[in-house]
């Protein structure tokens, strides 16, 4: 189908788009006002607000096997949607997605911490995909369940060890045969999808843990600990304006910055207000590095000697790293 007269006709009036927009968007709210799908969403509320997915169970019957209850909701969602886009080739379904040449992903509901998604898995570019050289593991508990077509996969857990930062990872292959259901903890498990035949369709609903908000990247080669983030999209976001105030050297920024690291809030968001605050004024840096180093019960204790010998040495090179140190 060509479409460069339509393309065309829209940089000169772009009414029909905005028709067709709200045709998809009708589509959307009629698929999430059908009994079955009104009641899933009813249930997300609850099992956002901590309830045990058991607790409910619209929600969980779309991960009970012998249930055709998910099924029958995505084949309702992919022939209403695709009816409207093919009258609407122009538009776009108002759902959050993130497209990607191995995976392609659609946010069908999200509340709060909580979301469902529907994954696409491409068989021909996982099969020419680098192997992966690292495992992150996240604070989620999450369920998957393949809805359409088949491929393999690795599930790889985490076991702590002596070194804090040091995980033996257990590896062991698994069959993603269709309508295959697999529940997980992020925060020591990680299925990666290796395989697909053809397309895989993965059904998966996901909600945060309690606790430490922390992901963690480690090494496949040895389980050692390479990148360590802040999982919460606050701290994400405080992350981002220290780096900002650091780059435009907003010293007004240092009495804020140095209050967050000798804070009680979650080590990687004070890991990296530290960081920060030794690029935008050293002696205040090494102040808070030696007020973390007298509290014994701060987590951070064990790792700022490291971080001041390395600042000495490097004069403050090493602060513009952007992982934990080993």
């Amino acid at each position: 189908m060509s479409l460069r007269e339509p393309l065309a006709a829209l940089r000169r009036d772009d009414g029909e788009w905005r028709a067709g927009q709200a045709a998809l968007e009708q589509a959307l709210a009629a698929w999430r006002s059908d009994p079955s799908m009104a009641s899933v969403l009813e249930a997300m509320e609850r099992f956002a607000a901590g309830e045990t997915l058991a607790g409910c169970r619209p929600l969980a019957a779309l991960f009970q096997s012998g249930n055709e209850a998910a099924s029958l909701l995505v084949e309702r969602f992919v022939s209403g949607t695709l009816l409207a886009l093919d009258a609407h080739p122009l538009g776009q379904m108002p759902l959050a997605y993130a497209p990607g040449d191995v995976v392609a992903m659609l946010v069908l509901a999200r509340c709060g911490t909580a979301s469902l998604t529907l994954s696409c898995f491409d068989g021909c570019e996982l099969a020419r995909a680098e192997p992966r050289a690292s495992v992150v593991f996240e604070p989620v508990e999450s369920w998957s369940r393949v809805i359409a077509g088949s491929g393999t996969g690795e599930l790889i857990i985490g076991e702590p060890t002596a070194a804090s930062d040091t995980l033996v990872l257990q590896r062991r292959e698994l069959e993603l045969a269709s309508d295959s259901i697999h529940h997980r903890i992020g925060a020591r498990e990680k299925l990666h999808v290796r395989s697909a035949s053809g397309a895989m369709l993965v059904l998966r609903l996901q909600r945060a843990l309690p606790g430490e908000a922390v992901v963690r990247e480690h090494a496949l080669a040895d389980g050692r600990l390479v990148h360590r983030a802040a999982a919460a999209a606050d701290d994400s976001r405080r992350e981002l304006a220290m780096a900002t105030l650091r780059a435009m050297e907003r010293r007004d920024a240092v009495p804020g910055m140095r209050a967050i690291a000798l804070g009680r809030g979650e080590v990687s968001l004070r890991w990296q207000a530290l960081r920060e605050l030794l690029v935008l004024d050293l002696d205040a840096g090494l102040d808070a590095i030696d007020a973390i180093a007298a509290a014994s019960d701060d987590p951070l204790c064990a790792h700022v000697g490291t971080l001041r010998e390395a600042v000495e040495r490097q004069n403050g090179d090493e602060t513009q790293g952007g992982s934990w140190p080993s």
